[in-house]
């Protein structure tokens, strides 16, 4: 029997645009549906500390996530949360039954607790 964490399951997976067609849509939606396709039941979190705004107020169009190639080959979703990673410097770690989405230089520079936020669904969150 082997194991599988919800990161690597990420890499064999296609993204799959919210709707039928590309458009522009908020990171929170964005990462939300990258962890349906999965089945993921556990918490996604960010820290609250590293952004000036939620995630629902950041935006961008899902056609980066399309190969320029012939056949417009969509990327891996692991490549699309990989991309949001390195836009906020995060890195991302599954602990236990949640997803956290690490600032180690937040971590690093703040002599303050970390607050989180949980990503609910695509449109709302709450502070842990």
């Amino acid at each position: 029997m082997e194991f599988v964490s919800c990161l690597s399951t990420l890499k064999n997976i296609k993204y799959s645009f919210i709707n039928s067609t590309p458009k522009i849509q908020t990171i929170q939606a964005i990462l939300y549906n990258i962890f349906q396709k999965t089945g993921y039941s556990g918490n996604i979190l960010y820290p609250i500390n590293s952004l000036d705004k939620e995630l629902t107020y950041y935006k961008l169009s899902e056609a980066n996530f399309i190969e320029d190639d012939a056949e417009a080959t969509p990327w891996s979703c692991f490549e699309v949360l990989e991309e949001i990673c390195k836009f906020f410097g995060w890195s991302c770690v599954d602990y236990g039954p949640d997803l956290y989405l690490i600032d180690y230089e937040t971590i690093m520079n703040s002599a303050s607790l970390h607050k989180w936020r949980k990503i609910i669904n695509s449109t709302s969150s709450e502070i842990v």
